[in-house]
C-alpha cells in the first residue's frame, strides 16, 4: 500500500503525477478548441453552400455596385433570354444591350446597342459591355449640352489662376 500522506509520496510522486494530469488537461482543452473551430468552420461552409445557389440567382438579377473596385461593365449585364444581355445602371434601369448573333461565315459577334440605337459590333461580350458602358459614361460626361467644363476648359481655368 502507498501511504498518500508520506513525505516521499508528497515530494517525489505527487508533483510528477499532477504535472502529468495537467498536461492531459491542456491537451484535452486544445482538442476541444480544435473541434469547436472545425464545427464553426463547417457551419459557415454549410451556410455559404446553402445560400450560394440563391446568391448566384440574385447576382444574375441584380448587378454589383459600380463603386466596387473589382467592378467591370460586364458585371452589370443581366442576361434575359439566352444570347441577350441588358446593362443596367445603379438604379436598375437598362441603358444598353448586347445581343449574340451569328454573322456571315458562321462567326459569332455581339450587336451593341445603347439606348436602342446600334453603336457597333464586338467580338466578345466583355468588349460589347465596355463599348456600351463607354457610351453611357460619354452621355453623363462633359459635353456641349451638359454645361460641365471639359479637360481643355479646366486646364485653361487652372492656367488663369496660376
Amino acid at each position: 500500500m502507498i501511504d498518500l500522506l508520506s513525505p516521499d509520496f508528497l515530494v517525489d510522486v505527487l508533483p510528477d503525477a499532477l504535472s502529468e494530469a495537467l498536461r492531459y488537461i491542456r491537451l484535452a482543452r486544445a482538442l476541444v478548441r480544435g473541434v469547436l473551430k472545425a464545427r464553426a468552420a463547417f457551419r459557415q461552409w454549410r451556410r455559404l453552400a446553402s445560400t450560394s445557389h440563391e446568391a448566384g440567382r440574385a447576382r444574375r438579377e441584380e448587378p454589383p455596385a459600380m463603386s466596387d473596385p473589382r467592378w467591370h461593365p460586364v458585371m452589370s449585364a443581366v442576361e434575359g433570354p439566352p444570347g441577350f444581355w441588358r446593362l443596367v445602371d445603379a438604379l436598375g434601369r437598362g441603358y444598353g444591350t448586347a445581343e449574340l448573333r451569328r454573322v456571315k461565315g458562321g462567326e459569332v459577334r455581339y450587336r451593341v446597342e445603347f439606348r436602342g440605337e446600334l453603336i457597333g459590333w464586338a467580338t466578345t461580350l466583355r468588349l460589347a459591355c465596355e463599348r456600351i458602358h463607354a457610351a453611357y459614361l460619354r452621355e453623363h460626361g462633359p459635353s456641349m449640352s451638359s454645361g460641365a467644363p471639359d479637360a481643355t476648359e479646366l486646364a485653361r481655368r487652372a492656367g488663369r489662376r496660376g
